[in-house]
């Protein structure tokens, strides 16, 4: 059976939890979150929406775990993004999936475009930063 986990910033201190994704409101001082975290069974944490992402069931060369939202790095040097969703469409114009999966979304290299638009993820790349801290390693 796949572990089924969600990441997320907490509202309070901007620090990565990790548990069951939560949805309901919580009172996170004076504002009202509606998703949230618990992390092994204690009471949810509320969190920044935007900053959700789920578990891929992956993880990276160094046995860390990769979440959607994850920016990583091949052995070329080139980055890529972890999305879940419809894989792009191809050239012709064709949808190369019908189903949703997790993918990565190929950014290249600094100063050299990507060869292919997406992948999928691979156990030989390495988590290199987030879309949600270092947005900046993606442009």
């Amino acid at each position: 059976m796949r572990e089924i986990i969600f990441r997320g910033r907490r509202v309070e201190d901007g620090e990565w939890i990790k548990g069951d994704l939560v949805h309901n409101t919580i009172d996170a001082g004076s504002r009202k979150i509606s998703i949230g975290i618990q992390e092994d069974g204690c009471y949810p944490v509320g969190v920044i929406p935007e900053t959700v992402g789920q578990f891929t069931g992956k993880e990276d060369v160094n046995k860390k775990r990769i979440f959607e939202g994850d920016i990583l790095k091949d052995d070329d040097g080139e980055l890529f993004e972890v999305k879940f969703g419809k894989l792009p469409l191809d050239k012709s114009g064709d949808c190369v999936c019908t189903y949703e999966a997790f993918y990565c979304k190929c950014y290249g290299r600094l100063g050299v475009p990507p060869t292919y638009e997406c992948c999928e993820i691979g156990d030989w790349m390495v988590i290199f930063g987030s879309i949600h801290t270092t947005p900046e390693l993606l442009k």
